[in-house]
């Protein structure tokens, strides 16, 4: 619903406006459902920098999960 949509946007600008480090840690805190959808509506440069300082194994599951849902 609308509600929910404009709380999704306000996350991912939240986590567009941080550093990928920052970003990256607190990515790794989330389940992975959420860090998805985080992620995919992320800028693709910025996921990938993000995606860089995530856990190999997270970011793996993570980078298979954003395929499937492309």
């Amino acid at each position: 619903d609308e509600i929910n949509d404009e709380r999704v946007k306000k996350l991912v600008r939240i986590y567009e406006s941080m550093g990928p480090e920052e970003a990256a840690s607190r990515i790794e805190k989330l389940d992975e459902a959420m860090a998805v959808m985080i992620l995919a509506s992320v800028a693709e440069k910025k996921a990938a920098k993000i995606l860089g300082f995530v856990d190999v194994d997270k970011s793996v599951r993570l980078s298979r999960s954003l395929r499937v849902k492309d």
